[in-house]
C-alpha cells in the first residue's frame, strides 16, 4: 500500500510497468501455445507414420495374395481338366468326376480357397467343389449366379471380387474370375476361385485386438464403400463416414493421406492407404482424444505452469520497472518543484515527461527571454554607435568602438576597406498617404533584410537604420577591384528588383566611395546621402555610382 500510494501518480512508471509485464505474459503465452500446436504436430505426424507402416504392411499382403491367387487362375485355367469342363458340351461321367477330384486336390491343397467353381456356357452348368444336386445350383447359395446375372458383360476379370451373402452382411468371401474372351466380352465360359477372407481379416483383426483400448480401428473398404469383416463392430456409423472418406480422396487424389474427420460431433484422425489392384481403400481410424489425451493433460499442466510463471513474471517486473524508473525518480527529486510524500497533486494533467517538458519550456521560455533582451540592448548598443559613427565620426572613441567589437557586436570589420550603401524608398504621391507611419516601418524592416540576405552571400555587411527615409549599409570589400563593383551593382539591383516585385515600391541605391578607416564614414555618409539626391535625374529604381556624380560633385558652381 505504502508503495501504491507512493508511486500511484507515476504514469511513466505505470507504463513502463505495463509494458514489461504485458511482454513477458505475451512471450509466456506465445511459447506456451507453440509448444502445444507443435507436440500436437509432432504427435499426429508420428501417429501418419505408424499408420502409413501398417497400412502398407496390409497392402503388401494383398498384393502378394492377388499375384499368387492370379497365378493360379492362369495355371488352372489353361490344365486340361479345366479346360473339358469349361468348354465340353457332353461330358461322360467318369472323366467328369475325375475332372472335377483333380480340381478338388487343387483346393484341398490351397488353404486360402474356399472352392472353384467352373461355368460352362454351353450347358449353362455350374461345376462346384461344393457339390450340389443341379448344375444349375453353383453350390454357394446362389451368390455367384446372382452376381454373374447382374453384372452380365461388366464382371471384373482377374481381381478379387467382394460377395456378401445378404445385403447389410460383411464381406466374407472374395471371388475371382477369369474367361476365354476379353473382359468386355459376354456370354464365355468362366473359371471362378473363391478366395476365403480370413487370410486378410486375420491380420486386421489382430491389429483392431490391440488397438481396442485406444478405439482404434483398421478395415477394408470397396469402391462403392462397403467395408469387409474388421472382427468387431466399427466405432462409428459407416453410412456416414464412408462417404467422407471416399470424397477426401476423389478430392486429394493421392494414394496415401491423413486427415481430421468428424462423424456424430467426434473427431477420428483417418489415414488411409489406396490398393490400385481392386480400387480398394485400407482405412485406419484412431480417436482423436484417445490419441491427444496425453497432449490434452500436457495442456493442462503448461498452463498451471504458466500461470505460475506470470505470477512470477509480474513481480519481476515490478522490481525491473522501479530499477529502470530509478533514474527518472531522481531527476524529479532534483527537480524540487515537488515533495515526493505529496505527489499525487503534481501529475495530474500528465505524466512525468509532462512535468518535466513544462518545467523545460518554461525555463528554455526564461532564457530566450533573457536572450532576447540581451540581443535587443546588443542591437540597440550596434545601431546607436553605427548611427554615431556615420553621422560624426569623431563622437565615437576608439576605446568605445573596441570594446563593442571586444563583445562581438560587428560582423564588419572596421581596419579593412569598406563601403557605404545608402537605400532610399520613394513614396509614390504624397496624397496616397503612403509614407504613414506604420507601413514605413515595414517597408524598412523589409528592405534592410532582403539587402542584408543577398550582400550576405558575397559580402560582409551590417544595416543602419537611420530614422529617415532610407537606411545605410556598411560592407568590406578587402579587394576593391572592377569585378567586385560589378559583383556588387548586380546584388543591388537584385535588391530593387525582389523588393519592388513584392510591395510595388521602388528603391534608389547610392553608394559611396572606398572607406579606408572609420574617421571616414561621417564625411562619405554625407556624400552619399547628397548622391542619393540625384535620383531627380536619374529617375526612380536608379543605382548611383560615384563615377556617375562625380563631374557634377566636384563641381563647386554646380
Amino acid at each position: 500500500m505504502r508503495l501504491l500510494k507512493k508511486y500511484g501518480s507515476r504514469k511513466y512508471l505505470l507504463r513502463i510497468l505495463l509494458s514489461v509485464s504485458l511482454s513477458v505474459v505475451l512471450l509466456l503465452i506465445v511459447s506456451g501455445w507453440a509448444i502445444y500446436v507443435n507436440s500436437e504436430k509432432t504427435v499426429l505426424k508420428v501417429q501418419e507414420e505408424a499408420n502409413a507402416k501398417v497400412l502398407t504392411q496390409i497392402n503388401y499382403n494383398i498384393d502378394y495374395m492377388n499375384v499368387i491367387v492370379k497365378n493360379l487362375a492362369v495355371s488352372l485355367f489353361f490344365a486340361p481338366e479345366s479346360v473339358y469342363l469349361l468348354n465340353s458340351r457332353e461330358m461322360d461321367n467318369r472323366d467328369f468326376y475325375l475332372k472335377m477330384m483333380r480340381i478338388e486336390n487343387v483346393v484341398n491343397t490351397s488353404p486360402f480357397l474356399d472352392s472353384i467353381i467352373v461355368y460352362n456356357k454351353q450347358t449353362d452348368c455350374y461345376y462346384s467343389t461344393r457339390y450340389s444336386s443341379s448344375c444349375t445350383d453353383d453350390g454357394m447359395e446362389g451368390r455367384v449366379d446372382r452376381y454373374l446375372q447382374e453384372k452380365g458383360d461388366q464382371v471384373p476379370k482377374m481381381e478379387f471380387i467382394p460377395l456378401q451373402k445378404a445385403v447389410g452382411d460383411d464381406i466374407d468371401l472374395f471371388s475371382f474370375v477369369m474367361d476365354e474372351g476379353a473382359p468386355s466380352e459376354s456370354g464365355s465360359s468362366k473359371l471362378i476361385l473363391n478366395v476365403k477372407s480370413e487370410w486378410l481379416i486375420e491380420n486386421i483383426n489382430l491389429i483392431n485386438k490391440i488397438g481396442a483400448k485406444e478405439e482404434s480401428v483398421t478395415f477394408i473398404m470397396d469402391r462403392m464403400g462397403r467395408t469387409f469383416d474388421a472382427g468387431r463392430p466399427l466405432p462409428f456409423n459407416v453410412s456416414s463416414m464412408a462417404p467422407v472418406i471416399l470424397k477426401h480422396r476423389d478430392q486429394t487424389h493421392v494414394a496415401f493421406d491423413t486427415f481430421i474427420a468428424s462423424e456424430e460431433g467426434r473427431k477420428w484422425i483417418v489415414s488411409y492407404k489406396n490398393i490400385g489392384a481392386n480400387d480398394w481403400l485400407i482405412v485406419s481410424a484412431q480417436d482423436y482424444d484417445n490419441v491427444f489425451g496425453e497432449i490434452n493433460r500436457l495442456r493442462s499442466v503448461s498452463i498451471g505452469i504458466l500461470l505460475a510463471f506470470i505470477v512470477l513474471s509480474i513481480v519481476a517486473s515490478i522490481a525491473v520497472s522501479l530499477m529502470l524508473y530509478r533514474p527518472m525518480n531522481r531527476m524529479l527529486v532534483q527537480m524540487g518543484s515537488f515533495r515526493i510524500a505529496n505527489e499525487e497533486a503534481q501529475f495530474t494533467a500528465g505524466d512525468e515527461f509532462s512535468f518535466i517538458s513544462a518545467q523545460y519550456r518554461l525555463a528554455y521560455e526564461g532564457v530566450n527571454q533573457l536572450r532576447k533582451e540581451q540581443e535587443e540592448k546588443q542591437g540597440s548598443l550596434k545601431t546607436y554607435i553605427l548611427r554615431r559613427m556615420l553621422m560624426d565620426s569623431s563622437t565615437v572613441t576608439a576605446q568605445e568602438l573596441r570594446n563593442a567589437i571586444d563583445r562581438g557586436t560587428f560582423q564588419v570589420d572596421f581596419e579593412s576597406p569598406m563601403l557605404l550603401v545608402l537605400l532610399q524608398i520613394e513614396g509614390r504621391s504624397q496624397k496616397n498617404e503612403l509614407y504613414r507611419s506604420i507601413e514605413k516601418r515595414l517597408y524598412k524592416f523589409a528592405v534592410g533584410n532582403i539587402a542584408e540576405e543577398l550582400i550576405s552571400h558575397s559580402f560582409v555587411n551590417e544595416v543602419v537604420d537611420m530614422k529617415s527615409d532610407h537606411l545605410a549599409v556598411l560592407l568590406n570589400v578587402p579587394n576593391f577591384e572592377h569585378e567586385t563593383e560589378r559583383e556588387l551593382v548586380n546584388i543591388l539591383e537584385q535588391v530593387q528588383a525582389m523588393f519592388t516585385l513584392y510591395y510595388r515600391v521602388s528603391i534608389t541605391v547610392s553608394v559611396s566611395d572606398l572607406v579606408q578607416h572609420t574617421g571616414e564614414l561621417s564625411m562619405q555618409y554625407g556624400k552619399v546621402v547628397e548622391r542619393g539626391q540625384y535620383r531627380f535625374i536619374y529617375g526612380k529604381q536608379s543605382l548611383i555610382l560615384p563615377a556617375m556624380v562625380r563631374k557634377n560633385m566636384d563641381n563647386i558652381v554646380f
